[in-house]
């Protein structure tokens, strides 16, 4: 494969591109595979296009110390994530931006190519840079995405601090509306929602270490809706209830470890509704109020652990009410906000490592508001956005009382957003 002079270089520098293009030669070059880690080799792999082929979980391909002309080929060949670091005082340019010393960029798309050539023995200037290559964030980081006005934003907190505002990563593969959210170890999930008041089936993934990049479609949900709650477990993630001319008491799952396949069916919620919160333990996910065509307290619990079954009721939230959210700690999941017969500030808190007992009272959200969505760390727990607000809110969730503290603001205002 002859690669030639390239006029896509992906430096915002226009000194580092020029020195880029006096650098570069053509090259014939010959693939080498590697399905481990790889650290690579200046002297030897300077004429090789390293690939993923016959990787079955992620690489990652260390860069040697840069030095002005070393040139290195980089080409995603198996739907597993590349990630390409470089070393200690080193970093990487593209046109994404650049990464902090000893960064590293990554991508899963397949068919992704990437040249990184050494400039100023600091540099290493991307060229041929496919569209999936993200800069990678040091987590871990919760994201929400979609909401009101069909919106297709994607922006992300971190879990382990209580300041800042949002960062915007890139976009859902459609803007919609009402969409619900799920996560693994290493992908995070939109489901459903609405575009102009259609329903939608959509499920797209994100990659969860990466800052920047777009959301990629995964499959179909079996019964387009909008209004759908995630919960996940360390394989599956879930997605009950929603609205599809009625309400829905369909459960789907899905493989949380893989970025392709539609959902299957579960089983189904004791009660039929949309836009209830969420909350997620070892074993047990749970399904707390929602809309049935009023206001709903059922709590009700799934096995996240199996593919097959009904939900079962748990008890009750300490208010009926729907459009809440939920956040999760390792032994208590928590519900705010929603509207009953006004807009509510109330979080409420179960043990999700039981399967019987009402909610209780924990606090209030900083601001009284609905259709807002949660992301969960460690420690803490974010409830983000709602009808007409910008607010990231956090909570201790490793306590069951004390009121939320404000965080800082999503990248835009919006409610009916899906949290990951």
């Amino acid at each position: 494969m002859t690669v030639g002079t390239s006029t896509n270089v992906s430096a915002g520098n226009t000194a580092l591109a020029s020195d880029y293009n006096t650098l570069r030669d053509d090259a014939l070059l010959t693939t080498s595979a590697k399905t481990t880690a790889y650290t690579v080799v200046a002297t030897t792999d300077y004429n090789k296009m390293l690939t993923n082929q016959g990787a079955v979980a992620e690489v990652e391909f260390s860069l040697p110390t840069c030095e002005d002309g070393l040139r290195h080929t980089f080409f995603v060949f198996d739907p597993f994530n590349v990630k390409i670091t470089a070393s200690a005082g080193d970093k990487i340019l593209t046109s994404l931006g650049e990464t902090d010393a000893a960064g590293s960029i990554e991508s899963s798309t397949i068919a992704d190519k990437i040249e990184l050539v050494g400039v100023d023995n600091e540099y290493w200037v991307g060229c041929e840079c496919g569209s999936g290559w993200g800069i990678f964030v040091a987590g871990p980081y919760g994201f929400f995405g979609g909401g009101s006005s069909d919106s297709n934003v994607i922006d992300y907190t971190n879990l382990t601090t209580t300041t800042g505002n949002a960062t915007d990563k890139g976009d859902l593969t459609v803007g919609r509306n009402a969409v619900g959210g799920t996560r693994g170890a290493t992908y995070g999930f939109f489901a459903g929602g609405t575009v102009s008041g259609a329903n939608q089936n959509i499920i797209d993934y994100i990659t969860l270490a990466t800052g920047t990049g777009n959301a990629t479609d995964k499959g179909d949900l079996t019964v387009a809706r909008e209004g759908v709650t995630g919960t996940n477990g360390a394989t599956y993630g879930f997605f009950g209830g929603g609205y599809a001319g009625s309400y829905s008491n369909v459960i789907d799952y899905i493989n949380i470890t893989t970025t392709s396949g539609n959902a299957t069916d579960k089983g189904d919620l004791t009660v039929a509704r949309s836009s209830t919160g969420n909350s997620s333990g070892s074993t047990y996910g749970y399904y707390g109020g929602g809309d049935t065509g009023t206001q709903s307290n059922v709590i009700d619990y799934i096995n996240i652990t199996t593919t097959s079954g009904n939900a079962t009721d748990k008890g009750d939230l300490t208010v009926a009410r729907y459009s809440l959210s939920g956040v999760s700690g390792a032994t208590y999941g928590f519900f705010g906000g929603g509207v009953d017969t006004g807009i509510l500030n109330t979080i409420d808190y179960i043990n999700i490592t039981t399967t019987s007992g009402n909610a209780t009272d924990k606090g209030d959200l900083t601001v009284a508001r609905w259709a807002l969505a949660g992301v969960s760390g460690a420690t803490y727990g974010f409830f983000g956005g709602g009808s007409g607000k910008n607010i990231i809110d956090y909570i201790d969730s490793t306590t069951t009382t004390g009121n939320a503290t404000d965080k800082g603001d999503l990248t835009v205002t919006r409610g009916f957003l899906g949290g990951v």
